[in-house]
């Protein structure tokens, strides 16, 4: 906004004063640095670009909780854009299950209502990957930097989908032997 347009913003009776021409060239000149600097602005929306220092720095100023600089990139993506919704939600099964998910992607957090638990537990389930003990790490880090204070983890199951060597296909009985068909 130029000066003038600043200008007729203000009441009519305003108008009369002298200083509101300064008042208005000063916020001319406050909001053209603003207008200047909104590019710099577009660094969440541009992470993919940024390299890993800059990203490192901006985890650190905007305090990512177990944030690592040996994650691979787009984990530290994830928890960078993901960090404000968790501190301002920390407690909520919301916060916790997207903080676990920025480093496990297919984790599900099951509340004891759901699995017919104690009152105030949960339990962690992942499906379909194993975990390394550095991931298994951290997830027990967050979990207890996101948890509610009262909420108790009474489980963490790792499930993998085991797929058996040999599948029964068909039986042919003809009354004087059975025959078998498998396909493995």
């Amino acid at each position: 906004m130029n000066k003038n347009q600043i200008y007729n913003l203000f009441p009519e009776n305003l108008k009369k004063y002298k200083n509101i021409s300064d008042i208005t060239s000063i916020f001319s000149d406050q909001l053209a640095q603003v207008d200047n600097s909104i590019d710099l602005l577009k660094i969440y929306l541009d992470m993919q670009n940024l390299s890993d220092k800059v990203l490192d720095e901006l985890a650190w100023h905007w305090n990512v909780e177990f944030y690592s600089t040996e994650l691979q990139k787009s984990k530290k993506i994830e928890m960078i854009k993901r960090s404000y919704l968790h501190h301002i939600k920390k407690g909520t099964v919301g916060a916790l299950e997207s903080a676990l998910k920025a480093i496990v992607s297919n984790l599900e957090v099951k509340e004891w209502y759901e699995y017919g638990g104690v009152p105030y537990t949960f339990r962690l389930i992942v499906a379909g990957e194993m975990l390394t003990e550095e991931e298994i790490s951290t997830v027990y880090k967050l979990v207890s930097i996101y948890k509610n204070v009262r909420s108790e983890l009474d489980g963490f199951i790792i499930s993998k989908e085991n797929k058996p060597l040999i599948n029964f296909n068909s039986g042919i009985h003809d009354y004087k032997k059975i025959t078998n068909k498998f396909v493995g």
